[in-house]
């Protein structure tokens, strides 16, 4: 407690608490932080740290970023109407100076959600930690102009920066302005959807980032223009969501894995023909994630004699909803090289069973809004798994186990099962038929 009051200078009336799981380890009543000074409190224990109408300088607010950076356990920040003063001789200050952030850390990790506020004296308090893994959240408003320049300066010092995710609803120049440069290797820009204005912006700052072989772009729709920013780019795995047209654009990118997000509607048939040529067309790809609410016969046509040696189908909570097995089968059975299967289906199906039918995977993942497996079911699982000859690994989530459930598994060549309910646990009602069923494996 001494030693958490002793950090703080000129003591005037505001209000500083910082907490330890429940309980208040020390606040201290002060309103301005040693000016341009350099004493971090040690915080060994702290979990929850609030500052409120405070002034401090962006030297003193990185000491005590850089120190909650180092800690082995979860730490959150919260900064209400603060004045983080710039110790440059030139700082100007902006009208509204107050920030308003939240700030929590874990191992070298930094979570940072902005609301209306002066972010420059953040930035600046950022420069040159220790920082491997940074999310930025952009509350209420997309990155201003006037913050481009600082936010640059900050990213450019991070040097143990791999992985950047921001979250931002507003395109602009000064994002990928402040991108330009970085050695990060896997960047996320996007939430919920956001408009992507400045392509010409957007690939003179991917083709600046030289380290980059991660790549997830979450915008409202895909243009040509889009895929054009990212073509030619070495990126091992973009990641591409939302509603999307233009599949030319794609067509020959040199890329090994692909996640397709479709928001709200399945691939519709005129999309089809367009998507299964781009997908044809490369060649490097090895693995493909699919998000779809509804499976459609364009979109297992699209799928016919790829490459991929990896593919994943869900949609959320409940999965996606089966409704053309028949094209499925087709579709699967033209995989040749697939030795990985990811399906997070809305309930079992017989036609789901019999899709599976003799396919030459290696490892299997069933999951999605199952409830029961009944011996009508069972019976028609138990065939599709004994056909894989190959299948080494199996995941199953179910909610409650059942004798059909551990039929179903009876006398599988397998290496690795896993078992688990939407928390990873499931209810075992049936403890008899589930030690028949492992002994025989």
């Amino acid at each position: 407690m001494d030693h958490f009051q002793n950090n703080f200078c000129k003591p005037i009336k505001k209000k500083v608490v910082a907490l330890q799981e429940e309980d208040a380890v020390g606040w201290a009543d002060t309103d301005t932080f040693d000016q341009c000074g350099d004493h971090p409190p040690l915080l060994p224990c702290i979990k929850h740290i609030a500052l409120e109408d405070i002034t401090c300088s962006s030297t003193w607010l990185r000491s005590l970023v850089s120190t909650l950076l180092t800690l082995d356990h979860a730490v959150m920040c919260k900064q209400t109407n603060c004045d983080i003063l710039s110790c440059k001789e030139d700082a100007v200050r902006c009208a509204d100076k107050w920030t308003n952030a939240t700030l929590s850390f874990f191992n070298h990790t930094l979570n940072l959600s902005f609301s209306k506020s002066d972010r420059r004296g953040l930035w600046e308090a950022l420069h040159g930690l220790n920082i491997k893994s940074l999310r930025l959240r952009y509350l209420f408003r997309g990155l201003q102009e006037e913050d481009a320049d600082s936010m640059s300066l900050s990213l450019l010092s991070l040097t143990h920066l791999n992985t950047l995710c921001i979250e931002v609803k507003v395109d602009s120049p000064g994002l990928w302005e402040a991108l330009h440069g970085l050695n990060i290797k896997s960047l996320s820009v996007g939430y919920g959807g956001f408009n992507v204005n400045q392509t010409e912006s957007m690939s003179q700052s991917l083709s600046s980032l030289t380290h980059l072989d991660t790549l997830s772009i979450e915008a409202n729709d895909y243009s040509p223009d889009l895929w054009e920013a990212v073509r030619g780019r070495n990126i091992y795995s973009p990641s591409i969501c939302g509603r999307y047209g233009g599949w030319e654009a794609l067509h020959g990118l040199n890329i090994k894995s692909l996640r397709l997000r479709y928001l709200f509607r399945g691939l519709q048939e005129e999309d089809a023909d367009s998507m299964s040529l781009s997908l044809s067309s490369l060649t490097h790809l090895d693995a493909l994630s699919i998000e779809v609410d509804e499976d459609s016969p364009g979109l297992w046509k699209a799928l016919h004699g790829l490459n991929i040696k990896s593919l994943s189908l869900s949609r959320g909570f409940r999965g996606f909803n089966v409704n053309y097995a028949d094209w499925m089968s087709q579709s699967l059975s033209l995989l040749f090289h697939l030795d990985t299967l990811i399906i997070k289906a809305n309930g079992f199906s017989l036609g789901l069973w019999e899709a599976l039918r003799g396919l030459n995977i290696m490892s299997l993942s069933l999951s999605g809004k199952y409830v029961y497996l009944n011996k009508y079911y069972a019976d028609s699982l138990s065939q599709s798994l004994s056909s894989l000859l190959h299948l080494e690994t199996l995941s199953i989530e179910v909610y409650v186990d059942s004798p059909g459930l551990w039929k179903a598994l009876h006398g599988l060549n397998i290496n690795s099962l896993s078992l688990g309910g939407q928390y990873g646990y499931f209810t075992v009602n049936h403890a008899e038929s589930l030690v028949k069923s492992l002994s025989s494996l």
